[in-house]
């Protein structure tokens, strides 16, 4: 049996192959070192995705959802058929969590946009989306990515998708020190193919991305950035936009959702 694939190591993981395939895996894991390390980074990885979020389980809602039913109390009433109070609470609920997921889930991100983009607010449409990465090392180590990493390093990937109107294609790539972009999804691997950026899921607050990634970067900063757009984009059209952008500048893409990410290459 030949080594198991990263995708299906994932899939075996949460539960999503058959009794029969699992058994297979169970004997090749016994048998093959390699396999299990690297079981054992990615069964390290989904525990790190899952783990709660300490700033959003400390955050009052209340507060939140209060005020969402005072502003909607004072707007101007039609005639139309109401939605029980309970309905009105959950959907204020449900918004309020989105909300603070994003905005307490990701701060170090966020501060490093905001950076970049000159104190200026960000866009609304970036509000609702939102890029994890992971790094998994060669010895089977786990962790967020934050400020640093080994040029070694893989990195996987999560992403959130939210707010009334879900964007439908996401890209991520990242452009390093020499300003050498180097792609994540869609995968591209020469010259010749053009791939376009992939589906994703509507209403996600963590949708994980199983495939694990490995670049050669240059030394230094590392700007990954994710693109969510409302239709596919081609990779030689987004190259093209870039060439011309400083390190972390907003990618001009009209109506699209954008998380950019920095870290650190260690030499």
């Amino acid at each position: 049996m030949t080594d198991i694939s990263t995708r299906e190591m994932f899939q075996y993981l949460v539960g999503e192959v058959t009794r029969v395939r699992a058994d297979e895996i169970d004997a090749h894991l016994a048998a093959c070192h390699s396999c299990q390390t690297e079981l054992d980074g990615l069964r390290g990885m989904i525990e790190l995705m899952d783990e709660p979020d300490e700033e959003l389980e400390s955050v009052d809602l209340v507060p939140e959802v209060r005020k969402m039913i005072e502003i909607d109390s004072e707007k101007p009433r039609q005639h139309r058929r109401s939605l029980p109070a309970a309905v009105v609470l959950i959907g204020a609920l449900l918004v309020a969590v989105a909300a603070v997921t994003i905005w307490t889930g990701f701060p170090e991100e966020r501060e490093i946009f905001r950076a970049k983009s000159s104190g200026t607010m960000i866009p609304e449409q970036d509000r609702w989306v939102a890029l994890r990465a992971y790094r998994l090392g060669e010895s089977g180590q786990t962790g967020r990515l934050s400020t640093g990493m080994k040029n070694d390093d893989f990195l996987l990937f999560a992403y959130t998708n939210l707010g009334e109107q879900t964007k439908r294609y996401l890209m991520i790539f990242a452009v390093d020190a020499r300003g050498k972009v180097h792609w994540y999804h869609p995968g591209y691997t020469s010259a010749e193919s053009d791939p376009a950026s992939m589906p994703i899921e509507s209403n996600v607050t963590s949708e994980e991305l199983p495939e694990k990634i490995r670049h050669d970067y240059s030394a230094g900063p590392l700007w990954i950035y994710s693109l969510f757009t409302d239709q596919p984009m081609k990779v030689s059209a987004v190259e093209a936009m870039i060439s011309g952008l400083r390190p972390g500048e907003r990618i001009p893409v009209e109506d699209s959702a954008q998380h950019i990410l920095k870290t650190v290459v260690e030499p």
